[in-house]
């Protein structure tokens, strides 16, 4: 009885696709026009400064360092909470991952872009020594890797490279249409991909 209900229901539903009396194709300019105020939407706030793309580290630079060899995982999130802490009062903005290593176990993967009027180099020195007086003071061992830059020069190439990869798989999939099918078909699928890709870096953009 309750298959049943459902499949009525369901083709209740689809049924409305195929009822001359619904007229969604009378609707079709919103469909237009609503993923267009979206984008629209989402390109006047990629356009304004520090408002658009919330990006990461990997994007626009900064500093890492990594702790490894924990001889106790248990200091992990102990150590993750004092860096964590001293960045936040420093107003770093920072980005801290726990990657585990199948021989050493959890480890802290610290990124933390640079601020203005702070020595970057002691900086990293005192995440060092936050997470070294942690596991000094519980009695075990950290190995700490030197403090390593990311450069945010590299990150535009990957943006670069992203569009352009984008713009290889479109100009593809429109050649492989129009021979396979026509040359409207592969107009049709080329607005439907690029309106996903818009649609979600407006959503990214407004949402952050």
């Amino acid at each position: 009885m309750m298959f049943k209900n459902l499949r009525d229901k369901n083709n209740k539903m689809w049924s409305k696709f195929y009822d001359p009396n619904t007229k969604i194709s009378a609707k079709a300019k919103w469909y237009v026009i609503a993923p267009l105020v979206l984008i629209l939407v989402g390109v006047v706030f990629i356009c304004i400064p520090n408002v658009g793309f919330n990006l990461g580290l990997d994007f626009t630079g900064g500093s890492v360092i990594e702790a490894t060899n924990f001889s106790s995982e248990a200091d992990v999130p102990t150590a993750k909470g004092a860096v964590e802490g001293y960045l936040k009062s420093k107003g770093i903005k920072y980005d801290i991952s726990t990657p585990r290593n199948n021989t050493t176990g959890l480890g802290l993967s610290i990124k933390y872009q640079a601020k203005r009027g702070l020595d970057m180099d002691k900086v990293g020195d005192e995440i060092g020594e936050k997470i070294t007086g942690v596991t000094n003071a519980s009695g075990n061992s950290v190995t700490i890797k030197n403090s390593e830059s990311i450069s945010a020069s590299a990150s535009g190439e990957r943006i670069m490279m992203t569009f352009i990869s984008i713009a290889v798989t479109l100009i593809a999939i429109l050649i492989y249409i129009l021979f396979r099918f026509k040359l409207t078909s592969g107009i049709a699928a080329m607005v439907a991909l690029l309106h996903d890709v818009l649609v979600v870096c407006a959503l990214t953009a407004i949402f952050r």
